[in-house]
C-alpha cells in the first residue's frame, strides 16, 4: 500500500508542477546600438537569407513559405532547426509591421505553446537603436 501511495503522490506532484509551468513565460529583452541607418537595419532584420547565415550553428533553414529575400507583413515562413536537442519545425507569421519602426513575428504552428519576437527600431545620431 505504501508504494501505491508514493506513486500517487509523485503523480500529484507532477500534475501540480505541469499546471504551474503553464503560467511561466520567459521574457528576454536585448538592445543594440548599430552604426547603420534605420532603413538598412530594418531590412537586414527581415532578411531570410541573413537569418539563415546567422543561424548556421543550429542548421536553421527555411523549408516553406517565403524562403528568400525580405519577408513582409502577413507573410509566413516555415523553419527547420535543431533546438533543445532535436530537429523541430515551426511556422512564423509577420503579424504586424510599421516600416522602419517595428515588426512582430510569431509562431503560428510548432512544438512550443507560443513564442513571438517584437523588433523596435529608433534612428539616432549614432545610427539605429534596436
Amino acid at each position: 500500500m505504501r508504494g501505491v501511495l508514493y506513486i500517487e503522490c509523485l503523480a500529484a506532484l507532477k500534475n501540480r508542477l505541469l499546471a504551474s509551468a503553464a503560467f511561466i513565460m520567459a521574457t528576454i529583452n536585448t538592445s543594440l546600438q548599430i552604426n547603420a541607418p534605420v532603413n538598412i537595419v530594418f531590412d537586414l532584420c527581415r532578411s531570410i537569407d541573413l537569418h539563415i547565415v546567422s543561424t548556421q550553428g543550429s542548421n536553421e533553414k527555411a523549408i516553406a513559405g517565403i524562403m528568400t529575400g525580405l519577408i513582409k507583413q502577413d507573410e509566413k515562413v516555415t523553419w527547420e532547426a535543431k533546438h533543445l536537442f532535436r530537429t523541430r519545425q515551426f511556422e512564423t507569421l509577420i503579424s504586424a509591421m510599421t516600416p522602419y519602426e517595428y515588426f512582430r513575428d510569431e509562431m503560428i504552428r510548432g512544438d512550443f505553446k507560443s513564442f513571438y519576437h517584437e523588433h523596435f527600431f529608433e534612428p539616432n545620431e549614432k545610427g539605429t537603436f534596436m
